[in-house]
């Protein structure tokens, strides 16, 4: 029986990941590292298991995951038409690109006292951050995905009388799939870091507060623990797109 690529992608990646996981629990097991540095990943999943049988995880998880969710829905409904606006305002577009190219270098993160002081502390703050972390990604590659459409689909669609939002929404944006898709993605991982990063300083709740708390209060499986529920949120965030990313191009 032959096995599908994208079987065997999956396979090759579970494998990698079920790898590292035993090199790490070895490591941790037979002290090849400092235990105030590392422990086993078994010990991570006992001590995650012990915090959700507790409650204690619930209110930090929903505080994270809502503002990663938020998060990443406004830039999504802000950076689509940004880019959008970019794709047909071409001198505008010439006058920024240097600037959105290299945004990623701007320390986004210095300018939290001028967010505390205009926002306060708590969830705001946060979801501002975050949203200016992955905003970009979306606005850029939207940018580029309707830029790099061939311009005989414009052309069939205006012979077809169709209007521009209908060619927008039934020929342009289906075309710059595979670019918006990467701008979604962009905006999940950029999203998840900056909002993550936020809460060690900017939240008295959040797993971002809780990894630091851990890690002040030398509690390393704790902190481990909660490091191996923010990588799931990723992992899933990512795989929804993933899957909805397929279905998408499955019916273009």
């Amino acid at each position: 029986m032959s096995t599908s690529p994208r079987a065997a992608l999956w396979g090759v990646r579970l494998v990698t990941i079920l790898g590292l996981l035993i090199l790490i629990e070895a490591a941790a097991r037979l002290r090849w590292v400092d235990p105030l540095t590392l422990v086993p990943v078994t010990q991570m999943v006992e001590r995650l298991v012990t915090i959700t049988l507790s409650g204690e995880l619930w209110p930090h998880f929903a505080q994270t995951s809502g503002a990663v969710l938020l998060s990443v829905f406004l830039s999504v409904a802000s950076g689509l038409p940004l880019g959008l606006l970019l794709w047909r305002a071409r001198r505008l577009r010439q006058l920024l690109n240097p600037y959105l190219t290299a945004y990623y270098a701007i320390p986004i993160f210095v300018f939290y006292p001028l967010f505390i002081s205009i926002f306060g502390m708590g969830l705001v703050p946060i979801v501002v951050i975050g949203w200016s972390w992955a905003v970009v990604g979306v606005v850029v590659n939207t940018a580029i995905g309707l830029e790099q459409i061939r311009p005989i689909y414009g052309k069939l669609a205006v012979q077809l009388g169709l209007t521009f939002w209908q060619r927008l929404r039934l020929v342009f944006l289906p075309a710059a799939a595979p670019h918006l898709f990467v701008g979604f993605k962009l905006a999940v991982i950029y999203g998840v870091i900056a909002v993550v990063a936020s809460e060690f300083v900017l939240s008295t709740g959040g797993m971002g507060n809780r990894i630091a708390f851990f890690f002040n209060n030398f509690r390393v499986a704790e902190m481990y623990a909660y490091i191996l529920l923010v990588l799931s949120i990723a992992i899933a965030l990512t795989s929804a797109l993933l899957v909805w990313e397929q279905r998408v191009r499955g019916r273009s």
